[in-house]
């Protein structure tokens, strides 16, 4: 899959699901140690603008859709010594994990799906 095709937006009716995911990166040449793949949604500020949240839980997953801008969506970030590399968002949760799979080799550990 050309690396563009992981970030169009997806075209489908299928519903996000609660996903939480970590691979290790088993490259020795990077910096990277793991990536991780979380469920984010973006909800309505009372300022008028909006922010972005990690969804930890089902119960967050399922009892925040009335301040949720949109439906949830998929981060993927790089884990280093000390820091995170933001690597992008993800309508569709079958190229994030495929993404993953392709930097890595490995297939995902699902902590949550």
């Amino acid at each position: 899959m050309m690396m563009d095709e992981y970030f169009k937006p997806y075209s489908g009716q299928k519903t996000n699901r609660l996903c939480k995911a970590i691979v290790k990166n088993n490259n020795p040449k990077s910096n990277i140690i793991e990536f991780e793949l979380v469920t984010v949604r973006e909800y309505n500020d009372y300022n008028g603008g909006t922010y972005i949240e990690e969804i930890k839980t089902a119960n967050d997953f399922l009892n925040n859709e009335e301040n949720a801008y949109d439906e949830p969506y998929y981060h993927i970030y790089g884990r280093c010594k000390g820091r995170s590399i933001f690597f992008g968002e993800f309508f569709d949760i079958d190229k994030a994990l495929g993404l993953l799979l392709d930097l890595t080799g490995e297939h995902p550990q699902l902590i949550s799906y």
